[in-house]
């Protein structure tokens, strides 16, 4: 009876052990995801800005530290950008004028 048990108690080691290691392995896995998630990097020419459960801040070109999980990133362009546009007016007399804008 003395070596079944002893074979009973090494079974449940093995087990323990192999449970203990899937914990730290999917807890490193976390902390690792955790940590790349923390750092965003806004590129030059935008500006970033940080949601955090309803509070904004805007953040510069560069990298900055969030919070993982909980902030999310929207990137906006500082570019100037051209706008152009054509329109076709009608004037007093009737005719059609067309004129093209630019912004």
């Amino acid at each position: 009876m003395g070596n079944r048990d002893s074979s009973n108690n090494s079974t449940c080691f093995k087990l323990l052990c192999s449970c203990v290691s899937l914990f730290v392995l999917v807890g490193a896995i976390v902390g690792f995801v955790a940590l790349g998630k923390s750092f965003v990097e806004v590129p030059p020419g935008d500006v970033g800005i940080v949601v955090t459960r309803g509070n904004l801040r805007t953040v510069g070109p560069g990298m900055h530290q969030v919070r993982p999980f909980a902030s999310d990133l929207d990137l906006m362009s500082t570019k100037t950008q051209l706008l152009e546009q054509g329109h076709s007016i009608p004037t007093k007399e009737g005719l059609n004028v067309q004129l093209d804008t630019a912004v």
